[in-house]
């Protein structure tokens, strides 16, 4: 599995953080096209972050924002997934806590209707995961919250997996076995 991190610092799902110089449809035509420059099979979308900081009007653009991007996203027959966002270390905005329930819950929502999954997660970091600013996770916060993914995501360590797939391949060549034997 090759995972790469394509969100821009600010990103939210109309693309507002890559217009650059353009328009806020140039943006979101970059951030198409930055997906299919990666050629993903399956796509996890993470958003919910600037819209909460951002405040009302983003959150109430952030529902048909989010479906829009699914519908596009799907035209290249990609999977994806959605994670809900949770409270970022740092400054918060007024009303911050209230504002990413709201977009967790427009998460969770879209995903019912779009029948997409959704991952939910919760993730506290320590002093020591995050820039000197505590602003964003640094380098050891990342590797935390990448393992804390992909537990979620793949569920269980390795050796847990392959502990519990050598019992089902054990527990099948016993039916086997006995099959013949009734």
């Amino acid at each position: 599995m090759t995972v790469r991190n394509l969100g821009w610092s600010g990103d939210d799902v109309h693309g507002y953080a890559r217009k650059r110089f353009d328009s806020p449809r140039e943006g979101y035509s970059r951030l198409l096209a930055d997906i299919e420059v990666a050629k993903p099979t399956v796509v996890l979308l993470a958003y919910g972050f600037a819209e909460a900081s951002d405040g009302d009007p983003a959150i109430g653009r952030f529902a048909d924002g989010l479906q829009r991007l699914i519908h596009d996203i799907r035209q290249s027959n990609r999977r994806v997934i959605l994670m809900t966002p949770f409270p970022l270390p740092g400054y918060k905005t007024e009303n911050y806590q209230e504002s990413i329930a709201q977009t967790r819950e427009i998460v969770q929502t879209v995903g019912k209707e779009t029948h997409s999954p959704v991952v939910s997660m919760a993730w506290h970091p320590s002093k020591d995961e995050t820039t000197l600013d505590g602003l964003v996770p640094n380098e050891q916060g990342y590797a935390r919250l990448a393992n804390e993914l992909a537990d979620v995501l793949v569920g269980g360590q390795p050796q847990q997996v392959e502990d519990e797939l050598s019992q089902q391949i054990v527990r099948k060549n016993e039916l086997f076995f006995h099959q013949y034997r009734l």
